[in-house]
């Protein structure tokens, strides 16, 4: 989390900007973090 708070400070834009870029970061990470794809089927 802290990781991806810093990245947002560095690199996330404007900040009207930066709730939507954490976001999108948050969600790449959570990603990353599954253990079947998103699309596997059941």
């Amino acid at each position: 989390m802290c990781g991806i708070a810093h990245a947002v400070d560095v690199h996330g834009g404007p900040p009207t900007d930066r709730v939507d870029t954490a976001r999108r970061y948050l969600e790449a990470f959570l990603g990353g973090l599954r253990t079947t794809p998103p699309n596997a089927k059941p």
